[in-house]
């Protein structure tokens, strides 16, 4: 069997934790996890969660991906992963439409100035930049803010 390794990182309760995966089996894992080790076995439910096995113990996950964080239900417990915030990476808070740029390529910010508009639900919502820096478009847009970044 040829073996499957996956370097994680993740963010629960502002701690972030680093880890290794490897698949062991055809469902079993190795869990690396600051010097200790962890089996576990995981198959796919029907309704898209997993059921995962763990010291003897089965439990019953949904994971839902949204733009700051990845929301897991664990038997019925929510756990909230966050991820990584880049201030150079402007991202929407929501899925919208772009309407316009208020700046234009180059042009330099500083924190708490919009830098776009976006529609959501026919409303309009202002994006502004967390830190200062230069503004570059990087992108085509295509009805979606993920297509900027910012530089220092």
């Amino acid at each position: 069997m040829l073996r499957t390794d996956s370097n994680l990182e993740i963010i629960y309760e502002n701690v972030k934790y680093s880890f290794t995966s490897t698949q062991s089996g055809p469902t079993g894992y190795t869990l690396f996890i600051n010097g200790s080790v962890v089996e576990v076995n995981a198959r796919k439910l029907t309704d898209g969660g997993l059921l995962i096995q763990l010291d003897g113990k089965s439990h019953v996950t949904y994971a839902k991906e949204d733009v700051s964080s990845t929301r897991l239900l664990i038997d019925g417990k929510t756990c909230i992963l966050e991820k990584e915030n880049d201030p150079t990476k402007l991202r929407s808070p929501s899925p919208g439409k772009l309407v316009r740029f208020v700046v234009e390529d180059g042009d330099h910010v500083d924190a708490g100035m919009p830098y776009a508009e976006i529609e959501v639900m026919k409303m309009y919502m202002s994006l502004v930049v967390t830190e200062a820096g230069t503004i570059r478009f990087l992108k085509q847009v295509k009805n979606r803010i993920s297509c900027l970044k910012m530089r220092k």
